[in-house]
């Protein structure tokens, strides 16, 4: 069977680069491919310096260029991965009409605010180029946080009458859209989950980025609970703080900053870390794939995605949502429930994925 995914793929993001791949690898016994539909609302994130004329990309730019070195090497990762590890099928549609079956894939392809700079919905993510007799289907698509009006909400259901088969990413998400469509829309796990940790290391390695005793910070905002959660957690570990992002500066409480790690190095970082803090949902979900001690701070709106996951799991008191909530970081993980709740979660997503596709 020949198989095509469409998904955000081709950004400077570890988490929708590794979800990609993640798919990718979960169907590894057919033909599949990864669509490079290029949407430049995201990809502009693989430009060397990015511009605009807006005064938030005048800044970007300057960002850019004050960091300009690291943002090459980083880039240079990235775009050697996936060119190396993704399977990549031009945007052409008689290539496309070859394929058995679409999938439109995870992250957040079904969020107006993420994937369009005029916050509309991206027919190419609902595969409106879909041909008769191809299998349609989605795998832990998202909208995240994102509120539909009645007319997105006409839209959606308009693409969405064609597919065959729905899942998506969020509890919350699979409610909407079960009474939207009114048929049965899963909730499955992300992509990054589908793959074990023993799987990824034969798959990716670890190149041993750093060997050393480090708390690990992955984070999308700097906000003053996460600072407090960092600076509580440094205390009582007395261990350094090796933060991974792509930023100018965080806070002087982190002892080391990594701008330049690619996806092999972020594997790495999670394989070895004694403890996460993150306020990021893939953050979260590697924590889980490495059996890792850890905290996911709310991130703010977005959090929904981190509690759909941790509730399925019991581990919502790994949850920090206020400065009220208790921080003990060698209070231990319960991973034996939770990997066991995971694997059913992961069979139970296979299953779906591969009844979807008659594999």
């Amino acid at each position: 069977m020949k198989i095509g995914i469409i998904t955000i793929h081709n950004v400077s993001n570890y988490g929708a680069v590794l979800q990609t791949y993640a798919l990718q690898e979960s169907l590894q016994s057919e033909n599949v491919s990864v669509i490079d539909f290029d949407n430049r609302h995201v990809s502009y994130s693989l430009d060397l310096i990015r511009t605009g004329t807006s005064f938030h990309a005048l800044l970007g730019m300057g960002k850019d260029i004050a960091r300009i070195w690291p943002r090459y090497r980083v880039l240079n990762k990235f775009n050697k991965f996936i060119k190396n590890n993704l399977n990549i099928l031009p945007f052409e549609s008689t290539k496309l009409h070859g394929l058995d079956a679409l999938i439109s894939g995870s992250d957040q392809i079904w969020n107006p605010a993420c994937v369009s700079q005029e916050k509309k919905l991206v027919p190419e993510y609902l595969l409106n180029f879909a041909q008769e007799g191809q299998t349609v289907i989605s795998y832990a698509s998202s909208c995240g946080a994102y509120h539909f009006n009645s007319e997105e909400l006409s839209t959606l259901k308009q693409h969405l009458e064609k597919y065959h088969a729905l899942s998506v990413r969020e509890s919350g998400t699979a409610e909407l859209l079960t009474d939207l469509m009114k048929k049965d829309v899963s909730h499955v796990i992300d992509p990054t989950l589908l793959l074990t940790k023993e799987e990824w290391l034969n798959k990716l390695g670890d190149n041993k980025f750093r060997q050393e005793d480090f708390i690990l910070v992955y984070v999308i905002k700097k906000t003053p609970l996460l600072k407090k959660v960092i600076k509580q957690v440094k205390d009582q570990l007395n261990m350094k703080v090796i933060l991974i992002n792509q930023g100018l500066f965080f806070d002087s409480i982190i002892d080391e900053h990594i701008r330049d790690a690619g996806p092999h190095d972020f594997i790495s970082l999670f394989n070895n870390a004694k403890f996460v803090v993150t306020d990021s949902f893939h953050g979260t979900t590697f924590s889980l794939i490495f059996n890792k001690p850890f905290y996911s701070v709310s991130p703010g709106k977005n959090m929904n995605r981190i509690s759909s996951l941790l509730n399925k799991i019991q581990l919502e008191q790994r949850m920090i949502e206020s400065e009220s909530d208790a921080i003990n970081p060698t209070s231990v993980v319960p991973y034996d429930i939770a990997n066991e709740l995971l694997n059913a979660e992961r069979e139970k997503s296979k299953n779906y994925l591969f009844k979807a596709l008659g594999i």
